[in-house]
């Protein structure tokens, strides 16, 4: 009569749960027997899965028990510590209670089978017992399975695996036959419908690891476990448990495309065969010859842009996606890929000096030592030290409007607007492979006609705000190119990751075809003249990445070394020879300029009567 008056499911009670566990200890602390000579000295509240009451349940729990405790002792029974606050913890004495033995599950299930008539097979009530992971209530779970599948029992009978653990380790297979973004999706889908069918977020957290780690390399396994044990933790102080999931879904992939395939045991998933592919990385000191005599910037500040020396340039700054903020570039791990090593990227990093870093704005510095606006170290558009380098990393050409304003609003800022209206500035434009590489997902909102549009609408905002600028557009890269890199499981699992539709047979011609569509729109747009209307201003376009081929060892194998970890990006080497082809660009006349990397060893000089940097009106 008690147990069934005051037995309740306290997780079942939802929001009200507060409320409920107060009032019941209320009640059954308040109420006195009729006969006095069997009246005992407390009384007993055991309360089960306290764990998953909500932390405002069990701040009250905490505050009711203190004070009924003259009158009740309290048995709180739950599966982890963890989710139960300190406050309860610090006054409650821990008892942990070991899972039952084999043996003892083996006793108990023949006991239910003997009670229920039916005739249990010792090799059977042992095979339960294995199977059910010393959980008594699967083990009984699964005999009742067995049952109604068939009677009597025999000792090779099959026990059947629920569905949802079927499902959940589906689940796991997908996650490591392929880590893209929309497999993420998928199994996002597949662990709501889990979760959706009253599977605990617990059960399908440490079913996934199990199978994850069943599944892996050796090399990874240590790093699942630290993450898996920093999302578990996570989920257990959390409220949506779905965020966490996902989370460590998500991290998973990353390690995975980090360079270990999953479950393949060839030795080019090994950090050391890894390395071996990828090659050394490049040296930090300059390999490029400067022999241009160190000109001077003109008698009085130029009015035209057309009449522009290198020396003239007093700012220089850039737009544009991880390429400009050079993600990876002295990366030697797939981790590395996330530190964006401003200083020496290509167009505008300025570590040391051309001596140890050859990028463009080292280069100009060579002209004017008080170059301004070159970005220096590591960290994002919005470090003090990335100055006027705008790029983020992801950027598409839909987001380039917004990087042009705020260059703009930045070196205003920065410099006053006198100082803005009268001093010549540099401004790097490259944007156009993250388009590319989603194509095929959405061909009306990366097409051909939306790129010309973005790069339009970006160079009429710095046509119509920036006075005293000549912008460098560098023409898209041939993203195609990537699949002479697409070989070793680390390459292969990047692109596929990073840029999926130049690399899929099925989609690569069509990316292909739009890669060409883009650069003859561009072409079309900065050869229109639009933006020679005035003689402070110019669009140069610069076509050096127009039919850039990967460089090749003197065995004509793809040379890893002018790219990052991940294959796609460019490591600190191929920073600096985009850098020297993006200099002798300038230094080409226009309709002259070369369309290919030369992979020179020599700085062009300005070869001009004047030393002007080239433009439409002075070549």
């Amino acid at each position: 009569m008690f147990k069934l008056q005051y037995h309740l499911d306290c997780h079942d009670v939802g929001i009200y749960d507060r409320v409920v566990i107060q009032e019941l200890i209320k009640t059954i602390a308040q109420t006195k027997q009729f006969n006095s000579t069997e009246q005992r000295s407390f009384k007993v509240i055991v309360i089960v899965e306290v764990d998953k009451l909500t932390r405002d349940a069990q701040h009250g729990l905490r505050r009711t028990m203190e004070k009924y405790v003259s009158s009740c002792r309290l048995v709180l029974c739950c599966n982890s510590t963890s989710r139960v606050i300190p406050a309860i913890r610090s006054r409650c004495l821990a008892i942990r209670v070991a899972a039952p033995t084999l043996d003892e599950i083996s006793g108990i299930l023949k006991k239910v089978a003997t009670l229920e008539g039916i005739q249990l097979p010792v090799d059977l009530a042992n095979r339960i017992g294995e199977k059910s992971q010393r959980n008594l209530r699967r083990a009984l779970l699964m005999l009742q399975s067995c049952v109604t599948q068939k009677v009597p029992l025999t000792k090779d009978q099959q026990i059947i695996e629920p569905d949802w653990e079927i499902y959940l380790r589906d689940t796991a297979r997908m996650i490591g036959e392929q880590q893209t973004p929309q497999r993420i999706l998928e199994a996002r889908e597949r662990l709501y419908e889990l979760i959706a069918h009253c599977i605990p977020a617990e059960i399908i957290f440490k079913g996934l690891l199990d199978e994850l780690l069943a599944n892996c390399d050796d090399l990874l396994k240590s790093q699942i476990t630290q993450i898996a044990a920093e999302y578990e933790h996570r989920l257990r102080q959390g409220s949506k448990e779905i965020f966490h999931l996902e989370a460590f879904i998500a991290k998973f992939i990353l390690l995975l495309v980090c360079g270990i395939a999953f479950a393949l045991p060839s030795r080019e998933n090994t950090l050391f065969e890894r390395m071996r592919i990828l090659g050394p990385l490049a040296p930090t000191n300059s390999r490029v010859s400067f022999t241009c005599s160190a000109l001077a910037p003109s008698p009085t500040v130029p009015t035209s842009v057309h009449a522009l020396r290198p020396a003239d340039i007093q700012h220089i700054g850039a737009i544009g996606d991880s390429l400009t903020a050079a993600n990876g570039a002295k990366a030697s791990t797939i981790i590395g890929l996330l530190i964006e090593y401003r200083g020496v990227s290509w167009s505008i990093g300025g570590d040391s000096d051309l001596t140890k870093v050859v990028t463009l704005a080292n280069i100009m510095k060579k002209f004017n030592t008080n170059l301004n606006g070159f970005s220096t170290g590591t960290g994002n558009h919005n470090a003090s030290n990335a100055l006027f380098n705008l790029a983020k990393p992801g950027a598409i050409s839909a987001d380039m409007p917004n990087q042009a304003n705020m260059l703009i609003d930045r070196m205003i800022g920065k410099l006053g607007t006198s100082r803005f209206n009268s001093e010549w500035k540099l401004v790097t434009f490259f944007i156009g492979g993250n388009d590319l590489c989603s194509y095929c997902e959405d061909t009306n909102r990366y097409s051909t006609a939306a790129y010309k549009n973005n790069i339009k609408t970006t160079l009429d905002i710095l046509h119509s705000r920036m006075p005293r600028t000549l912008v460098n557009f560098v023409t898209v890269l041939n993203v195609a190119e990537l699949e002479d890199l697409h070989e070793g499981a680390v390459c292969k699992n990047m692109q596929v990751f990073l840029c999926d539709c130049a690399v899929k047979p099925e989609t690569r011609e069509i990316v292909r075809v739009a890669n060409i569509a883009y650069q003859r729109a561009t072409n079309e747009l900065v050869d229109s003249g639009i933006y020679d209307t005035r003689n402070d201003f110019t669009v140069v376009r610069q076509p050096f990445m127009e039919h850039m081929q990967v460089p090749a060892t003197s065995d004509g194998k793809p040379d890893f070394s002018y790219f990052a970890p991940d294959c796609f990006h460019f490591s600190s080497k191929g920073h600096e020879a985009a850098a020297v082809e993006l200099w002798n660009n300038m230094m080409e006349k226009v309709g002259q300029k070369t369309t290919l990397w030369n992979l020179a060893d020599t700085l062009k000089c300005p070869s001009t009567g004047n030393g002007y940097i080239y433009t439409s009106k002075n070549s």
